[in-house]
Formats: structure tokens, sequence, C-alpha cells
């Protein structure tokens, strides 16, 4: 039985140069490395039907992905559902390749972005077929198995299909270094030593005289059980994108403004400093519309509903650059 579920994505497409699933990625590659979604374990969500609900980056122009013009480079992303296997269950397989790659393949799917007479099937959530691997071929020497399935052999349909949303969203402007990197755009540590671990825990310490300081607890000038007076005096306008904005949240603390805005890069939600109103950071991610902010109540955490389907928590620090959780809900 299934316990551990993950999907992979391949992307085939024609050369090119820049760094596209890993910071790091050699200059020439025939395919875009491809990348896993975290695994859905059944047993702890208690369901049947696996929910990702993960979001995907490739660092390439999404213009790339969509030229129909002859000569382009013709698009094609797949999709593989695979089953971790434990220990028992791999030494029990007899399927060789399953024992060496520690995971069993359970269906395949396949979207090409540019469809039939120039449809773009981009922007909106897409339903694909679920196909059942077929008996094991011997694939071509450099050439991804999953696209000698989707060439050479017939398709059987596997009972079931995959959900998926391909769209451009703009990057984040700045992307601190990590462990691991976590996307294209990341850069990782060179070094991995206790002590220069140490070292940059000490740094951070030093130079955060500043935010310890902004943290301090601020004194407004309304009492407990004061009467509220109605502004009268203009303070400052904030940019609210391209589009405007939908909803506004202020924190717990009252130092910090959430907006959920919409441009023509995305729907970011932009936070402003408060009573400065400067410009702190903004959060990308949603697909559509944010129509909600809620805060905690430590103004650590915030939590974002939008109309593309899902609800995203973000923590509110520096080094945060994409949703530390995401829930799906009826859009």
């Amino acid at each position: 039985s299934n316990r551990n579920t993950t999907t992979q994505l391949h992307v085939l497409f024609l050369y090119s140069s820049r760094q596209v699933s890993s910071f790091y990625e050699q200059e020439k590659v025939g395919h875009i490395l491809p990348i896993m979604t975290q695994p859905y374990d059944f047993r702890q969500f208690k369901s049947t039907l696996p929910e990702w609900e993960e979001q995907i980056l490739f660092n390439e122009r999404f213009n790339y992905f969509l030229q129909d013009a002859e000569g382009s480079p013709k698009i094609i992303l797949f999709f593989e559902i695979l089953d971790f296997l434990s220990m028992n269950d791999a030494k029990a397989n007899f399927d060789i390749q399953a024992q060496e790659s520690g995971f069993r393949k359970i269906s395949w799917a396949f979207l090409k972005l540019v469809g039939a007479n120039g449809v773009l099937n981009v922007g909106g959530k897409v339903r694909l077929q679920l196909y059942s691997p077929p008996p094991r071929t011997r694939s071509q020497l450099h050439v991804v198995e999953v696209y000698d399935w989707w060439a050479k052999c017939p398709r059987n349909n596997y009972p079931s299909t995959l959900y998926v949303t391909v769209k451009g969203i703009k990057l984040p402007d700045h992307v601190n270094p990590s462990l691991r990197s976590m996307m294209a755009i990341q850069q990782e540590y060179h070094s991995t030593s206790f002590l220069d671990l140490q070292n940059d825990t000490s740094k951070t310490i030093l130079n955060s005289g500043t935010q310890v300081k902004k943290e301090e607890p601020f004194k407004w000038s309304k009492l407990p059980g004061q009467v509220c007076r109605l502004p009268n005096k203009y303070l400052f306008s904030l940019k609210a994108g391209d589009m405007g904005c939908f909803c506004i949240r202020f924190s717990e603390d009252g130092r910090t403004l959430a907006a959920g805005c919409a441009g023509r890069d995305g729907y970011p939600v932009v936070l402003y400093e408060i009573p400065s109103g400067c410009y702190l950071r903004e959060f990308y991610g949603h697909l559509n519309i944010v129509y909600d902010l809620c805060w905690s109540k430590d103004n650590q955490h915030l939590l974002t509903a939008s109309s593309d389907g899902t609800a995203r928590m973000w923590k509110i620090e520096a080094q945060a650059t994409s949703a530390t959780k995401v829930f799906p809900h009826p859009s």
C-alpha cells in the first residue's frame, strides 16, 4: 500500500544556458533537471486522495515555454507519481530499478503547454489523465524514461487524474543563501562546519541591534479603554500594485500593515512599517486575488487566503522567501 507518495516533474526542451532548477546547474543541459514535491503521508492526513498543493519554481522566462513559431522549442511537462519504498519493501521488490532508485513508479502524465491550434494550457487548473507505466522498456542513453513511454509505448489509463496549474510569477528580488538550496535562484553555503555556523550565528546576533530595538514595545498615545478619535490628518499613501489592493490588515501590535495587492507581475502581499509607512518586503506565491489576511497573536506569522484555491502561511522574518505552509480550500 502507498505510504509516502510524491510527484516528480520533468520539463523537456532544447538547450538553455540559464540555471533552471539548480543554482549550480551546468550551462548545457538537454532537459531541465527534475524536481519533486514533498511526500504526501496518507496515514498522517488520513486520506486516500493525495493533495500536494505545492508550488514548484523553474527559473526560466515564461514566454520561452509558450513559443509556437516554426523552429521554436516544443515544451512538454511530464509528471511521475512515485511511492517511496521502505527497506523491507525494497528487499521484497523484484524490480531492480525500483531497488536502486528507492521508489516505485505508480503512474505518469504529460502536458503540452501549447496545445492543438496554438491553444495555451496555462493560467488555470488543468486536469491530466494518468497512465500506468508500461512493462520495463530499454531507454536510450541520456533519454528520460517517461519521454520514451510517451513517444513509443501504448498508453493504458490509470484510474485517476492529476490537477495542475502552470503560470508565470515574479521572482523574489533577493534570496538569502541557505545550507540547502530550495530554488533555482538560491545560493548555498560552501561550508557547513560547526565553527562556520557558530560564526554566522554570532554575526547575526551582533548585527541585529537595530532589529531588536525595533521590536521593543511601541507606546501608543491612546490609553486602554479610551474612546477612539476619528483621524482628520493625511499622513501618507502607499503603493498597492497596478491593479489595486483588495484587503489590508494591521498586525496585533499595530507596527506592520499587510496589503493584498494585484499587479502585472502577480499578486503580492506587501508589508509596510507603521507609523513610518516604510516598505518592508513582499511575499509572492499566490496566483490570484488575495481577499483575506489574518495575523498571529505574536505578529510572527501571517495567513493569507486567495481565490487561487489556497491559503498560505508566511513567517515574518528576513530569511523567509516562500510560504511555510500551503492549505487547499474551495475558491
